[in-house]
């Protein structure tokens, strides 16, 4: 459970603005510094089944496609991450991966760029298993992607895609449904 104060500080990291002035003097490193640090965020706000977390000696496990930005900032947020476990106790590991293969070792899978081939083989891929998808396509959650973090307006916002989600077994807080745009029903 998150207290007022972590919630405050999760909600100014889905909405802060990008440095750097305007969106093509954005430096990407800076753009995925702040998407993993709300990656971050969201696996807390995010139950798996007890299937899925029940195992504290199993880590949770990360899988980035297609982006060395985001494999090199989620590192990073990690590494600042008292004990590198995450709130249940799990330890954190982050792999590159580069298909479909071993999709249910992951808890989560960030699917870099828009390349919809890769998109798609790796959310068919994922099916109803328990693994949240994150993607940074601006038609990730409408390919059935479960979380999307886009830059609009230089800022990066969250859709979450509810069905998709919840067809894998995962539950969603309310308090990230709060604060993003739901896709399929279940928020505003």
């Amino acid at each position: 459970m998150m207290s007022a104060k972590t919630l405050n500080l999760a909600a100014i990291l889905f909405f802060v603005a990008l440095p750097g002035g305007t969106r093509g003097e954005t430096p990407m490193a800076d753009e995925y510094e702040i998407k993993a640090a709300m990656l971050a965020n969201v696996f807390k706000l995010v139950d798996w089944p007890a299937s899925k977390s029940g195992d504290l000696s199993a880590p949770f496990v990360i899988g980035v496609a297609g982006s060395e930005d985001m494999e090199t900032a989620l590192g990073k947020t990690v590494a600042k991450m008292a004990g590198r476990k995450t709130p249940a106790g799990h330890a954190i590991v982050i792999r590159k991966i580069s298909g479909a293969g071993g999709i249910d070792q992951y808890h989560a899978i960030f699917i870099g760029g828009s390349d919809r081939k890769r998109l798609q083989t790796i959310i068919q891929a994922v099916g109803t298993q328990p693994v949240l998808t994150i993607g940074e396509s601006d038609k990730f959650t409408s390919l059935g992607g479960m979380v999307g973090l886009m830059v609009k307006d230089d800022r990066v916002q969250v859709e979450v895609n509810l069905p998709a989600a919840q067809s894998a077994g995962l539950s969603i807080s309310s308090r990230l449904l709060r604060i993003a745009t739901v896709i399929g029903g279940g928020g505003s």
